[in-house]
């Protein structure tokens, strides 16, 4: 059973990924097993992407240079208030 996770978050396809895992052990034929191993890694490279996609550093001010953009360090100043 699929835990309660909001779909665009890491914990949800974590948790999926899991499930496949679970699915995988229980599996007798070890190409069906294969592929639901790379099945679950898949769905860890999807969290993977959300963590990095959504970590404060991936903002687009975090990439400006405040001392080339006068702007941007009033713009940063706000943000971090």
């Amino acid at each position: 059973m699929t835990a309660r996770f909001s779909f665009g978050t890491p914990a949800y396809w974590r948790a999926r990924a899991e499930e496949s895992r679970v699915m995988a052990d229980d599996m007798d034929d070890p190409e069906a097993r294969r592929l639901m191993l790379d099945v679950a890694e898949g769905y860890d490279k999807i969290a993977k992407q959300i963590e990095v996609t959504t970590s404060p550093s991936s903002s687009m001010f975090s990439r400006v240079n405040s001392s080339a953009c006068p702007k941007a360090r009033g713009v940063k100043a706000a943000q971090s208030t």
